[in-house]
């Protein structure tokens, strides 16, 4: 029992501990005690490391017994744990911060994108993602596909919405995988109009009909297989993902998973 404690619950709290510690003295401004994402974000990730190494040398020096490795994980699940309680205290601020900066930081959506698919439903932040996606600011495809992706994971989609994500699908001048992330939205969120939509554009290219393909699993099955009949035929390489596509029991969506 005490062995235990020396290895697996003291390593942990002090994970916990440092990383908790690291958030809050990261994140206090001096000028106006408000939060700031990105500073703690360093400085947790900086506290995160030390904790880890500290926890794990001192669970191997105290317990004699080659145990080291198991004092580092359980700080790291502390850490996590840690991590996860900070972002939940922060949502707010961390959801505005990011809505606030697109455009401006689309380097970075791979890593938004996956945390404002967590808050997809709320109109609030549905409009702010529109009027940036209508916007001038928006230029960069890889920021305009993450976006996408995470208000797939919204529970319901705003007409407007959806109406944007038609005029993406229909521009063959817009880039082949923001209309393939268009066609999913308009699959999973959209009706039956926007379903045959999808269907009018399933051959316009090999990439953007295997997005067809998903964006139409859910669609009724006469237009479903009118469909993946036309992309087998023209696209003969889409037979695989069809054949899966069909065999599942339910619908599929690629959301962000976090």
């Amino acid at each position: 029992m005490e062995s235990f404690v020396r290895v697996v619950v003291a390593p942990f709290a002090l994970g916990l501990a440092g990383t908790i510690g690291g958030w809050v003295a990261a994140v206090e401004s001096p000028a106006n005690q408000q939060p700031d994402l990105l500073t703690g974000a360093v400085g947790m990730l900086v506290i995160f490391v030390v904790v880890l190494v500290a926890a794990g040398a001192v669970a191997g020096a105290v317990s004699g017994r080659g145990h080291g490795w198991l004092g580092f994980l359980f700080a790291m699940a502390g850490a996590s744990a840690a991590c996860a309680v900070a972002v939940a205290v922060n949502s707010s601020d961390a959801v505005h911060w990011g809505l606030s900066r697109l455009g401006s930081i689309d380097w970075l959506a791979d890593i938004v994108g996956p945390y404002l698919s967590l808050f997809a439903s709320p109109g609030s932040v549905q409009r702010s993602i529109e009027t940036h996606l209508r916007s001038p600011r928006n230029l960069s495809p890889f920021e305009e596909v993450h976006l996408m992706r995470a208000l797939l994971s919204a529970k319901k989609l705003r007409r407007s919405l959806l109406d944007y994500a038609q005029s993406v699908v229909v521009n063959r001048n817009a880039a082949v995988p923001v209309r393939q992330w268009a066609v999913l939205l308009l699959g999973r969120h959209g009706d039956i109009a926007d379903q045959r939509l999808i269907a009018r554009h399933h051959l316009d290219d090999p990439e953007l009909a295997r997005a067809c393909v998903i964006g139409l699993q859910a669609a009724n099955p006469r237009l479903r297989g009118s469909a993946m009949s036309d992309i087998a035929r023209t696209y003969p390489e889409t037979q695989p993902l069809i054949d899966r596509v069909k065999g599942l029991k339910s619908p599929y969506w690629p959301t962000f998973s976090c």
